[in-house]
């Protein structure tokens, strides 16, 4: 199972149409996850690929009060034999730490914390304490259109024979 992960692309999609064309051509992509603030540019690319997102700041910015209460924040899916919490990170004031981000993945018992809101990289694992069964793989692949490390990132998760790979990928 192939997942490409973008964040922040801000109402530009030419770097992530490149990712996305590129990784097709290489073979399949199974889902596209976006962390928000410019999910509605995965409209205007039109992919044959399933979509997961989550809303960012940005959207709660555009969105008129009333309709707010129908965004989607965070999300948890189970794929490959891994939970993933994704969330935008703007609620769990992930500028300043991880620490409460970290915290609701693993009350929803997830395996993998997908977030973006910081416009940089982060990939890092966090093993068990001695009462979890399992880790916590962190990742924010960045941004695809206005990196704050001159990065022009996205995020690549790979699921093969119950082993996730996790890195990130860039347009140059």
């Amino acid at each position: 199972m192939k997942i490409l992960v973008f964040s922040d692309s801000h109402q530009r999609n030419n770097y992530m149409k490149a990712a996305i064309d590129m990784h097709t051509a290489l073979g399949t992509v199974d889902c596209i996850f976006h962390l928000g603030d410019g999910v509605k540019d995965l409209e205007c690319l039109s992919p044959q690929i399933p979509v997961c997102y989550v809303d960012g700041n940005y959207e709660e910015y555009i969105t008129s009060y009333l309709a707010r209460k129908n965004l989607k924040t965070e999300t948890i899916l189970d794929l490959g034999g891994f939970r993933f919490f994704l969330t935008h990170g703007h609620r769990y004031g992930v500028k300043g730490g991880l620490a409460s981000a970290v915290a609701a993945a693993k009350h929803n018992g997830a395996n993998v914390l997908v977030y973006g809101h910081t416009h940089e990289q982060h990939n890092e694992y966090l093993p068990p304490s001695d009462d979890e069964e399992h880790g916590l793989y962190i990742f924010n692949p960045g941004s695809i259109s206005r990196p704050r490390d001159n990065v022009f990132s996205y995020g690549l998760i790979e699921i093969r024979n119950g082993n996730i790979l996790i890195s990130h990928g860039s347009i140059q």
